[in-house]
């Protein structure tokens, strides 16, 4: 479960305004505007804002947002469709005008499709790490518990059973192929 980013009780019900707009879209631009500049935009401390960028580039790679094409790229449904998606996830955007904080921080992480690509790699083989664990764990317990090994020839002694219509002082059938009649 992720951790939910609750605000003080004074300033949960207080909206924060979009900032002015020449602001508003310098906040875009991670090589012009530092990240101190966002988190004072978006009344929040450094850690919290760390934790709420670094939440927001795991909803991102963990979607199945396409991280192959350009920003410009991608039609406005696919952005509002991510922007939804990290809505649903931290809800406590809402407290902004807009929700002005999600288009900031998935454009600014976007910018980076190559580290988010990697990032989204690194998080899958670790998932898959973890549950090749758990399964390995778990099969070798059933396997030390309950599974009982077969005779080493448990195969071959099916086949010596006496064949369908022979009696059983006929010669065996061992190694031999039934027939199966086609129908």
């Amino acid at each position: 479960m992720h951790a939910q980013h609750d605000l003080p009780a004074a300033d949960r019900y207080s909206i924060i305004k979009r900032p002015p707009s020449d602001l508003f879209h310098r906040l875009y631009d991670d090589h012009t505007t530092p990240v101190g500049l966002l988190y004072k935009a978006l009344n929040v401390t450094e850690v919290e804002g760390r934790k709420l960028s670094s939440r927001v580039k795991s909803i991102i790679a963990e979607s199945d947002f396409d991280l192959g094409k350009k920003l410009l790229d991608h039609t406005q449904r696919d952005m509002r469709r991510l922007e939804q998606l990290v809505l649903e996830e931290i809800p406590g955007f809402q407290r902004y005008e807009d929700c002005w904080p999600i288009s900031v921080l998935v454009r600014r992480h976007l910018r980076h499709r190559t580290a988010l690509t990697e990032y989204r790699a690194r998080q899958r083989a670790s998932r898959e790490k973890i549950m090749d664990k758990k399964l390995g764990r778990c099969s070798q317990r059933r396997m030390g518990d309950a599974m009982v090994p077969l005779k080493k020839n448990y195969f071959e002694s099916l086949l010596t059973k006496v064949a369908p219509g022979a009696s059983s002082k006929d010669e065996p059938t061992a190694g031999k192929v039934f027939s199966v009649k086609e129908g």
